[in-house]
């Protein structure tokens, strides 16, 4: 027979319900402006007009959609954000055929009722990863406030950003390797990467830390995905996409979401290099805001990058393999983090995965010293103290983005409360890596 669900894991969800049925109402209507990539590729796909789906970026990343959108988004009276498709092409076949049989409208919606229960289950994850001495439904109501509350997750529901998805395969994978189910683990990280391509690095940590199955199922299934996708839309479009992975690669992208240290390099140390971008369907207000900054990343710059993320990755590696099992649980949200910092393009929402685990630090430092360090780190990331920031830009007449750097800065305090939560115990427990 089925084992009972435990009372505490029956609140956990219910809170999660509740969440996902207060999120959809609450947002409404929401543009999707992050979903809508998805779509348009498909249906540049579908009409085959493989030259319309990625955008014609060149030397530096604009974030500026393929020519052809603009025009087929307004005549259809849409005069939102239109950004570009950057996933791999076999989302774009995807959203193809769903572009045959549904309209935008309903997948917007459907994706609307999952994101924010992908959410709050990210919450009860990482209660299951972090072992946590926390009751599950205290753990999920605490990680729920933080994780809907502030900006990574507002915006993610609010664009209904696949990143919500995104994060909580990574959060699946962990959990279900550490549960000794490499297969479904392997799996799940290879979806995350044929979305994303950075969750791949994680498998790395899984080597490190003897998770062997788990990494060779990852390896099974991210080889099948990848020889499917080449199969089914051809090697041409991969190569456009790999193409701007590349220039992605070599620009400094700034606005005042995307928080990692790239940008915040660029703004500080190169400010009168980096040229505005205008986002085409934006006007009046604060001109300097009604777009976005980017700089060609000297070789140089390239190759400290590079350094500095196998830097990252090896100090993650080590951090895995010197741990006993028991001890592990809060590399995962470091690393998340991390990673994050270190890459040349990420956003808020990037961080949703690593949140997750904030409930940890009432774990960690008590109630009193981890909701102190709670506050601190997010009620600054909350949507009012971030538009002042923006708002403090305008005021003191700088196109400096203000919440860029605040929004990294809180980033880096919080990869540094996490690894101070996660030295070691005194007392390893028996739990897997």
């Amino acid at each position: 027979m089925p084992r009972a669900v435990p009372p505490q894991i029956r609140v956990a969800l219910l809170l999660i319900l509740l969440g996902g049925i207060l999120s959809y109402q609450f947002f409404l209507p929401r543009p999707s402006a992050d979903l809508l990539p998805s779509w348009l590729a498909g249906v540049f796909y579908q009409s085959g007009t493989m030259d319309q789906i990625y955008p014609h970026d060149s030397a530096v990343f604009t974030m500026l959609p393929p020519p052809a959108w603009q025009p087929h988004m307004r005549a259809q009276g849409y005069d939102g954000p239109i950004f570009p498709f950057i996933y791999p092409p076999i989302w774009a076949r995807l959203f193809g055929w769903l572009s045959q049989i549904t309209d935008f409208a309903r997948i917007s919606s459907i994706a609307s009722m999952l994101n924010p229960l992908l959410l709050g289950a990210s919450a009860l994850l990482a209660w299951r990863i972090s072992g946590s001495r926390m009751p599950a439904a205290r753990f999920v109501f605490v990680g729920m406030i933080v994780l809907f509350g502030t900006t990574p997750g507002m915006l993610a529901l609010f664009q209904n950003q696949p990143q919500i998805l995104v994060g909580f395969l990574i959060l699946l994978a962990i959990e279900r390797s550490r549960a000794n189910a490499p297969l479904t683990a392997g799996a799940a990280l290879a979806l995350a990467s044929a979305i994303k391509l950075y969750p791949a690095i994680f498998a790395l940590l899984w080597l490190a830390a003897g998770h062997r199955r788990s990494f060779a199922a990852f390896l099974g299934f991210g080889a099948t995905l990848a020889a499917f996708s080449i199969a089914l839309t051809g090697w041409p479009l991969h190569q456009l996409f790999m193409h701007e992975v590349s220039v992605i690669n070599q620009t400094v992208f700034v606005t005042g979401f995307t928080f990692s240290l790239d940008p915040m390099l660029g703004q500080l140390l190169f400010h009168h290099q980096i040229a505005f971008v205008p986002a085409p369907e934006r006007t009046g207000g604060s001109q300097v805001f009604l777009g976005w900054q980017v700089m060609h990343k000297p070789m140089w710059w390239r190759l400290f990058s590079i350094a500095f993320m196998l830097a990252v990755i090896s100090v993650l590696v080590a951090l895995m393999r010197r741990r006993a099992p028991g001890n592990r649980a809060l590399v995962w949200p470091l690393a998340i983090s991390l990673i994050a910092l270190a890459s040349p393009l990420s956003w808020g929402y990037h961080y949703l995965p690593a949140i997750a685990f904030t409930p940890v630090l009432l774990d960690r430092f008590g109630t009193l010293r981890g909701g102190l360090v709670i506050c601190l780190i997010f009620i600054p990331l909350s949507l009012p103290v971030m538009l002042s920031f923006k708002h403090l830009s305008v005021w003191l007449g700088t196109d400096i983005r203000l919440a860029q750097i605040a929004g990294t800065l809180l980033m880096i305090a919080y990869a540094l409360a996490m690894a101070r939560a996660g030295r070691p115990l005194a007392i390893p427990s028996d739990a897997p890596g």
